[in-house]
């Protein structure tokens, strides 16, 4: 695989760590698939091709902690342990990558006899809080964003209240819907989130809206950003529609892996 990759990308050969095997198959699968380098899928965002104002929103690390808490809790009291006991009778040992999945992987273990509940239920609030970590730490390598310290849908009241205007905007937030007991209520926060969106772009402007809520399907998505064109008398053209990248396939084994969905829009008056 080594020998094919530098052959076929040498830029990906010398860039990449060569010994992660999962990483060497992702970026051949990608040149297999595109016919087209790995490299050149993974431009540069550090250089845009445009004039662009990027905000982050983050909460403080105190509140941060108590929600991966709150949530690591809920999904146990959901019936994680047992999800796991299902799914491994369904080959989620022999799926790698599924069973590095956070949440799986340490239940996983704990069913191996590594450790009590309560070890397992703490293993996973403190490897999820080293993956937020991480996930900010690739947030500031990649793009110059203002971090901003607030709620989501009380800041588009402000800034739509304050008559603020922007040719993009992209909503890229967490998934509201951890079970399917939170899919109303997800859709309910979908659906304010687009509509202050659509109210905040100029005529002609492009909208990105994904959902990363796998209990949220792509029809549930679709019409609940339809809704919300609705209720905002706005007119929505679908540029592109989404999933996952070419190097984060879907496993017909595990149906969680095809959570992403993601609309490129013009929205006009």
């Amino acid at each position: 695989m080594l020998r094919e990759l530098e052959r076929r990308d040498p830029v990906t050969y010398e860039r990449i760590d060569r010994r992660n095997p999962r990483r060497v198959i992702r970026a051949l699968e990608v040149i297999r698939v595109t016919g087209n380098p790995f490299s050149n899928q993974r431009a540069d965002w550090r250089e845009p091709a445009m004039d662009m104002l990027g905000f982050g929103l983050r909460r403080p690390l105190d509140q941060l902690r108590e929600r991966i808490d709150a949530r690591v809790d809920a999904m146990f009291q959901a019936g994680l342990v047992e999800e796991t006991r299902e799914l491994l009778k369904h080959g989620l040992a022999e799926n790698r990558v599924a069973a590095q999945a956070l949440g799986y992987r340490q239940v996983l273990g704990y069913l191996r006899g590594e450790g009590t509940l309560q070890e397992t239920i703490t293993l996973v609030k403190t490897r999820t809080r080293q993956f937020a970590k991480r996930q900010m730490t690739w947030f500031t390598r990649q793009l110059e964003l203002e971090w901003i310290e607030a709620n989501a849908f009380d800041l588009l009241r402000e800034y739509a209240a304050a008559n603020r205007r922007y040719d993009t905007i992209v909503l890229d937030p967490p998934a509201f819907a951890k079970t399917k007991r939170d899919l109303e209520k997800a859709l309910g926060g979908y659906k304010e989130l687009n509509l202050r969106a659509m109210k905040m772009l100029r005529p002609g402007g492009i909208l990105v809206t994904c959902s990363c809520s796998f209990h949220v399907g792509a029809a549930d998505f679709f019409e609940v950003v339809a809704d919300a064109a609705r209720d905002a008398h706005k007119s929505l053209r679908v540029i592109e529609n989404r999933g996952a990248a070419k190097d984060h396939p879907m496993l017909l084994d595990v149906p969680e892996t095809g959570y992403l969905k993601c609309l490129i829009l013009s929205v006009s008056y």
